[in-house]
């Protein structure tokens, strides 16, 4: 009988080693825990969860939904812990115009996600994520921020700020159905915020609101029903123009009258918006940017697979 506990005990250390030195694919972990990429749903996101238990995991690509599958076992039981970032791979698309989001990146900060409750990394995540710098989630900075975007109305709707950034794509609909003005305030906000984190991700923060709120009220001024314009879907693209080192600066301290003036090839875009066109739905098992995702962790020097 000793005996039999000195083996019993001596697998159960060995196991414990090889567990914890484990390196590579942590795809075939049972549970993992549902993270979306959102403007609209984006296709073809890559993703990396980093926790501070030093656990890592990379997971590619975001599905039709713009959904990703992470199996990293501290970000499926201690997600409060984790961030996650996305970045646009060499097919990444919204779903819902089929504007390219090819390098776009969306980041969530450690302690904005729950166990068992919706996630999302959004324009807005990424504004809030950049203000907290290395902190973790705190809702008044969250309010801070939303509030500079020009978006602190939302929550006199019936919508938490918790509500907003973890399921965007619900509040968002709910905003449609009960306020559709307000809708597409979101709308213009979230797109006009994508393309300036993507031309300039380390612009002041305050600059980059700033801006944000602006073309958003000078897009919805000209397109009351925004992203709709009569019989047909639009979207705005200002990623190029924005990558001027000078445009912020422009942008926060002209008027929206001036904007509408003087920044003639950005209101050019905005009065000459794209149609848009949503891509095919594809299959999941597609390897090329579209698939349902594999995913590979590490410790450093292993992985909790």
């Amino acid at each position: 009988m000793k005996q039999h506990k000195i083996k019993v005990l001596s697998l159960l250390i060995a196991s414990a080693v090889l567990y914890g030195c484990h390196d590579g694919d942590d795809s075939g972990s049972t549970e993992s825990a549902t993270v979306q990429a959102y403007d609209g749903p984006v296709r073809g996101m890559v993703a990396t969860a980093a926790c501070d238990d030093d656990t890592t995991g990379e997971y590619k690509f975001t599905d039709d939904e713009g959904n990703i599958n992470i199996t990293l076992p501290t970000f499926v039981n201690a997600p409060e812990t984790c961030g996650v970032s996305f970045v646009g791979g060499a097919n990444a698309v919204d779903m819902e115009n089929g504007k390219s989001m090819v390098n776009v990146k969306y980041t969530a900060p450690k302690g904005l996600f729950k166990k068992g409750s919706k996630a999302t990394a959004s324009p807005m995540t990424t504004l809030i994520a950049k203000k907290l710098g290395n902190l973790p989630y705190d809702e008044s900075t969250a309010s801070e921020v939303l509030t500079a975007l020009g978006l602190g109305e939302v929550f006199n709707n019936g919508i938490t700020i918790e509500e907003f950034l973890n399921n965007t794509q619900a509040s968002v609909a709910k905003l449609k159905s009960q306020t559709p003005a307000l809708f597409s305030k979101v709308s213009a906000t979230k797109m006009i915020l994508s393309d300036i984190l993507t031309a300039q991700p380390n612009a002041d923060i305050t600059k980059i609101a700033v801006a944000t709120q602006k073309l958003s009220n000078i897009i919805t001024q000209k397109y009351p029903n925004f992203p709709a314009s009569g019989n047909k879907e639009i979207f705005i693209n200002i990623i190029d123009i924005v990558k001027d080192s000078a445009i912020l600066d422009k942008l926060e301290s002209l008027t929206e009258d001036q904007i509408k003036n003087e920044l003639a090839d950005l209101i050019n875009k905005i009065d000459n918006p794209e149609t848009a066109v949503p891509p095919t739905p594809t299959d999941p098992t597609d390897p090329t940017g579209t698939g349902t995702g594999t995913g590979t962790g590490s410790t450093g020097g292993g992985t909790g697979a």
